[in-house]
């Protein structure tokens, strides 16, 4: 668990960039499952911040827009990685 520090986070700074990034992990498994991890821990934190009754909404803010872009670098990397697979069988026959 991250207990709550955004820093210790992968930062996208946009969607560009974390679609970008997924294009580029579509061959890598392991990166594609640690931004899954990532994410799940950016929601677990702003889950834990939203209940919180003195809640920091700049901090909520800013996990949400994390949580975004990680979830798009994992889509980025699997539709990349699905059409790399459609590709090849297309090559073969």
């Amino acid at each position: 668990m991250n207990n709550g520090t955004i820093e210790n986070y992968w930062l996208f700074a946009n969607t560009s960039e974390a679609l970008s990034y997924g294009k580029f992990c579509s061959d890598k498994p392991h990166i594609v499952k640690k931004l899954e991890s990532l994410r799940g821990e950016i929601l677990c934190d702003y889950e834990t911040e939203k209940s919180k009754p003195d809640r920091d909404l700049q901090k909520m803010m800013n996990l949400a827009a994390q949580g975004q872009f990680h979830r798009e670098a994992v889509e980025a990397a699997r539709k990349a990685g699905n059409n790399e697979k459609d590709s090849h069988c297309r090559k073969d026959l």
